[in-house]
């Protein structure tokens, strides 16, 4: 049988089979990345905080037992596990699943995940070939920097709503900023190591500023590997 056909009845293996993601992430921009990784096969382990979780779980419509239709978009094949990071008990219980972690995405504001011990010095402490991916909206530092940063608040900042609408009604909201997401949340996350005995070492990100057009609902993070 040549190489690469599949006989009838077998599936096809996905590229990120194998791959263990921790996904710190609310609302869109790190729940789309993570989601993505999921559709090519990552097992993607959602954390959320106790009494409501996810925040995007209140948006509006609701459907099926008033499940949100904004979270479901956004969270497809994710697991999900409820953790009170303020806690050492919860704290204990997330460092027993980054020992057995592959990649680990947050897009708390700065500073949090300092607070909470979950930021990459302490998570690369525990296991030295974690992968972390940080989102934030303007970066680490600056003036800016302890901002949070949601779509319409992009969208103003960077100008983008102004070039929108019609003559007479003011700026409006950007319909869709999507395909400025994946290659921003996901682009370096495929490039999984295959030789064996090699180790993969994630860095801390850098951001793209508000005024891209092409990451204005605030997916402003790319990826760095490392090897060792």
């Amino acid at each position: 049988m040549p190489e690469g056909i599949l006989l009838r009845g077998e599936r096809m293996k996905k590229i990120l089979e194998g791959i263990r993601v921790l996904d710190l992430t609310t609302f869109m921009s790190g729940p789309f990345a993570s989601m993505v990784l999921g559709d090519l096969g990552a097992e993607v382990i959602k954390i959320e905080e106790p009494g409501g979780g996810d925040g995007s779980r209140q948006i509006p419509p609701y459907f099926h037992e008033r499940e949100s239709l904004y979270y479901v978009s956004l969270n497809r094949n994710k697991k999900s596990v409820t953790l009170n990071l303020t806690l050492e008990q919860g704290k204990n219980i997330f460092y027993g699943l980054v020992k057995q972690a592959d990649i680990v995405v947050e897009n708390y504001r700065p500073g949090v995940t300092k607070k909470l011990g979950v930021d990459y010095e302490r998570l690369e402490a525990i296991n030295s070939r974690i992968i972390y991916c940080s989102i934030t909206g303007y970066g680490s530092e600056g003036p800016y920097g302890q901002r949070p940063a949601y779509d319409l608040i992009i969208q103003a900042l960077s100008g983008a709503m102004s070039m929108t609408g019609a003559e007479g009604t003011g700026p409006l909201r950007l319909g869709d900023g999507r395909p400025g997401w994946v290659h921003v949340g996901i682009g370096g996350y495929i490039g999984r190591p295959t030789t064996p005995g090699k180790n993969w070492r994630g860095a801390i990100l850098g951001y793209f500023p508000p005024g891209c057009p092409n990451v204005l609902d605030h997916l402003p993070g790319a990826l760095l590997l490392s090897w060792r």
